[in-house]
């Protein structure tokens, strides 16, 4: 896994990248263990407008042989108005590491259903952050589901 910072990442949120990766890597290990997380590498940048995951498989961009995770290191949380997640908001300011961490389990959530051969949507990645937010952030995730 190759790790780029670009500058625009917040200064308080640098030097804790790592672990932060650490814990939802581990999370999300302790959930899907036949899944392999050590070939997807991460950019992080607060000038992204949202986080993406590119498989990049059939040379789609030469540069990354890897599939890749965008994961923007913005302080607002954008979740995906999920009716059956029974979500009554949807945005929430939560700061730089919870949105962060969430961004890493929803794009990698991506990498899982590749890697497994799950439907594609957004309904697992989503399910996945607000799991991971009453494990962790229990005081974010009681704003955010009824």
């Amino acid at each position: 896994m190759e790790t780029t910072l670009r500058q625009s990442v917040h200064e308080g949120l640098v030097p804790i990248i790592p672990a932060l990766q650490t814990k939802t890597i581990g999370w999300l290990q302790r959930k899907y263990p036949t899944v392999n997380f050590d070939n997807v590498d991460m950019i992080f940048s607060a000038g992204f407008g949202g986080s993406k995951y590119y498989r990049n498989d059939g040379g789609y961009n030469p540069k990354y042989g890897n599939p890749v995770a965008q994961i923007s290191t913005r302080a607002t949380l954008y979740l995906y108005d999920m009716k059956r997640l029974k979500l009554k908001k949807t945005k929430r300011q939560v700061g730089y590491s919870a949105q962060t961490e969430c961004a890493i389990v929803h794009e990698l959530t991506h990498h899982v259903q590749y890697e497994m051969g799950l439907p594609t949507g957004e309904s697992l990645t989503t399910g996945n952050e607000l799991e991971y937010l009453k494990e962790f952030y229990p005081e974010h995730y009681v704003k955010l589901v009824k």
